[in-house]
């Protein structure tokens, strides 16, 4: 008792051990043992018919009902130059035996498309005699004009010789074991990808099973082809099941799960029932729970669409996941399933309707590489094209030894050159048309990126930037901005949604679908974004500190000619005994102090309403010295605009060179200046009365002298127009500013 108990033990310790290992292994080496496998079925089934009796003939059921008819005659085969297309063979027997009628259900193509267990067996015991015969030493066929032949069987045919359905089905059972490996290789862990490689299973039993009989020429002995059958029909039911269970799960249950194991242990009791033949099916006894079974999956559908009506993702998943699986199935019930079970025959082989179900699998590949289906990252595609592009270049140096027949030293040089010449710009252009990413490549962003931060720019700029760069890069369907405290890229589970920290606190872009709304997120793209906004992080702090070192080489350079300059200019103020020098040294005051109060405001804004009173007070002291009256008028409006220190020392120097130009050229007696906001723009008029008589110091009027075009240049760096006329004895100045240049909200649009 204890040895058994420490046997079973060990047991149960390999059998986890085993589990562990398959669920860690590798992608590629999963891949690589899936495709061991499939070589492996491809291998024993060629084996097997490369030793059949072949008689290099391809029959056709007679039209009539009696014999079969030579179709084609393989020259190479037993039968050329014996038997010619159009003869009917009616009979067949061996060197001394008995006659054996033939008949043209002795061709069908898939014994259980008999609907009796009788009609089974019976079709069984023919293919077991028929296969006697043909394995004698000469084979003897009566044909319907009496006359008699005999042909002596090749027992190994060439490969050549087989038939294009055999191939069919091979390629198709390695097709869909290695893409239901490739989901399931790549994500393990949920019920849904796990069925999926159940049910590539199912059907990769099936094809090569089916490849076998469906290749024959004529038969195969009774118990081969009833292991054959019994495991088509059985893995036909495994691929069922599986499918069937994996719509009732994914991509949300939509009935219990005890109602899937109670699916599955009818659909096994079922199966069980088949293979022993206890009791016969109603309509058809080996495509009666196909009917069943596809009944179910359409009620599943509706089910699940219906359930997905308020879940997006949801129905956006099963848009992908429905489409391929109910056409493909869909297509084998109405061209095969139903007809067989109406008329007795199918509309399309087996071998044909196998091709349709590829419809479901390529559907499923182009749906887990394109939107993510089962959660699978998109470097799924590069496992498969890093994998079958490596296949590519054992197998062609395969074909270059086996089919040439070279030396090795001959095809491994030969190989070289065809890898090199043909192979990887092959590899080249398919990973462009496959990978490449439409959306902006990384080398721009980056430098764009550095452009953009090694310039000065307000937190308006940089955001205006950051929007753009990101909508370039990813190409989403929308984007929009969201309150989130988040400090690094998050993504979505679903991938429908990528959020990236904005430079704002607080706030994050949320973007939606990249590619235009032609795939979804995944951890490449959050990668991306991520590195993006670090790099702009860090460039936007090396900015930052970079002008704070200026700013304060401006603060210490604006102290100095405070106290050096400003100490000089006062001492003349008060030492000085001629008051024309007085003033001239007050007002070279004035102006450095105004210079120094803006520069140190830097990129601050400031209220025009603060500066207004200034303005008005400086100007009157000014004029009312020199005998000339101010006329001030601005309306409310203009006190709430906001100013950048820049445009706040324009308009000041503005100001003050128009004033400064009327006392100079025309002597007036008053001054008119008057501020207005005129729906887009703010309108600043400077009138004076007194006519202009004398030039400037370049012997020009004023209306092209220095003070003038200093007026001109200042306002056309805020974005503004100047303009200048004389009217009688009026001279009168007219300047405006566009609100998008100085921006009553408060941020600044210059440039945008």
């Amino acid at each position: 008792m204890k040895a058994a108990k420490y046997i079973m033990n060990d047991m149960e310790i390999q059998s986890q051990h085993m589990k562990t290992a398959l669920f860690h292994l590798p992608p590629m080496r999963a891949l690589f043992l899936a495709m061991l496998i499939g070589l492996a079925g491809f291998g024993g089934s060629l084996r097997h018919a490369l030793h059949q009796p072949w008689l290099g003939l391809a029959l056709e059921p007679a039209s009539d009902g009696d014999g079969l008819v030579v179709d084609r005659v393989d020259a190479a085969g037993p039968g050329a130059g014996i038997l010619f297309p159009g003869d009917r063979l009616m009979a067949i027997a061996g060197a001394n035996g008995p006659w054996m009628q033939l008949h043209p259900s002795d061709l069908i193509d898939d014994p259980d498309e008999h609907p009796h267990f009788s009609d089974y067996n019976q079709f069984i015991e023919r293919q077991d005699g028929l296969s006697r015969i043909l394995r004698s030493e000469v084979v003897r066929f009566r044909l319907d004009d009496g006359r008699e032949i005999r042909m002596q069987p090749v027992m190994h045919p060439p490969w050549q010789a087989l038939s294009s359905r055999f191939w069919i089905c091979q390629a198709f059972a390695f097709l869909t074991l290695m893409i239901s490996t490739a989901v399931w290789c790549l994500q393990r862990q949920p019920m849904a990808t796990r069925l999926l490689l159940m049910s590539g299973v199912g059907l990769f039993i099936g094809a090569v099973s089916a490849s076998l009989y469906l290749g024959r020429e004529l038969a195969l002995d009774g118990e081969t082809f009833r292991w054959l059958s019994t495991a088509n029909f059985s893995g036909n039911r495994l691929f069922a099941v599986a499918g069937l269970s994996l719509l009732c799960i994914y991509p949300a249950k939509v009935v219990p799960g005890s109602w899937v194991v109670v699916l599955a242990a009818l659909e096994g009791g079922y199966l069980v029932n088949l293979i022993a033949q206890w009791a016969e099916p109603p309509v058809h006894a080996y495509y009666f729970d196909f009917l069943l079974l596809a009944g179910l999956a359409v009620i599943i559908s509706l089910r699940a669409w219906l359930l997905s009506r308020d879940e997006p993702l949801h129905r956006a998943t099963l848009k992908v996941l429905l489409l391929p699986i109910l056409l493909s199935v869909a297509l084998v019930m109405g061209v095969y399933v139903l007809p067989t079970i109406i008329s007795g025959a199918p509309l399309m082989d087996v071998s044909g309707s196998y091709m349709l179900l590829l419809i479901m699998y390529a559907g499923l590949a182009f749906g887990v590489a394109r939107y993510r289906l089962f959660n699978i990252e998109r470097w799924w595609v590069r496992s498969w094209l890093w994998f079958l592009l490596g296949l590519s270049i054992m197998s062609l140096d395969f074909l270059v030894i086996t089919l040439l027949h070279w030396s090795p030293e001959a095809s491994l040089v030969v190989s070289l050159l065809l890898v090199s010449w043909l192979y990887f710009p092959l590899r080249q252009w398919l990973w462009d048309r496959l990978l490449h990413r439409r959306s902006l490549p990384l080398e721009t962003c980056l430098s764009e990126l550095v452009a953009h931060f090694v310039k000065p720019g307000s937190d308006d700029d940089d955001m205006r930037f950051w929007k753009n760069l990101l909508h370039r890069t990813f190409l989403p369907a929308s984007m929009e901005i969201v309150a989130s405290p988040e400090d690094r890229v998050r993504l979505s589970e679903d991938g429908t949604r990528l959020r990236i920290p904005a430079f704002e606190t607080g706030r994050s872009l949320e973007l939606h679908l990249p590619d235009r709304g032609s795939r979804l997120f995944d951890k490449e793209d959050a990668r991306l974004a991520q590195s993006l906004l670090d790099l702009a992080r860090r460039a936007r702090i090396q900015r930052q500190a970079y002008q704070l070192g200026m700013e304060d080489e401006r603060r210490r350079i604006m102290r100095d000619l405070h106290d050096d300059v400003g100490g000089r200019l006062l001492s003349l103020v008060h030492s000085s005994r001629e008051a024309e020098a007085r003033r001239l040294a007050r007002e070279a005051l004035d102006s450095l102090r105004e210079v120094i109060y803006f520069t140190l405001e830097g990129g601050s804004r400031i209220a025009m309403g603060d500066l207004l009173g200034r303005w008005r007070a400086q100007l009157r002291e000014r004029l009312e010295g020199v005998g000339v009256q101010l006329h001030w008028s601005w309306d409310d409006a203009c006190d709430a605009i906001m100013l950048e220190a820049r445009d706040a020392l324009n308009i000041s120097r503005i100001l003050y060179e128009g004033t400064s130009n009327a006392l100079r050229h025309a002597a007036p007696h008053d001054i008119f200046i008057e501020g207005r906001v005129q729906g887009q723009e703010l309108a600043v008029t400077l009138t004076n009365d007194g006519a202009f008589t004398s030039s400037d110091d370049t012997g020009q009027t004023g209306f092209g002298g220095k003070g003038i075009h200093n007026i001109r240049e200042r306002t056309e760096e805020m974005g503004g127009r100047a303009e200048f006329r004389q009217e009688g004895e009026r001279f009168i100045v007219r300047l405006h500013f566009p609100m998008e240049a100085i921006d009553a909200t408060g941020s600044d649009t210059r440039g945008s």
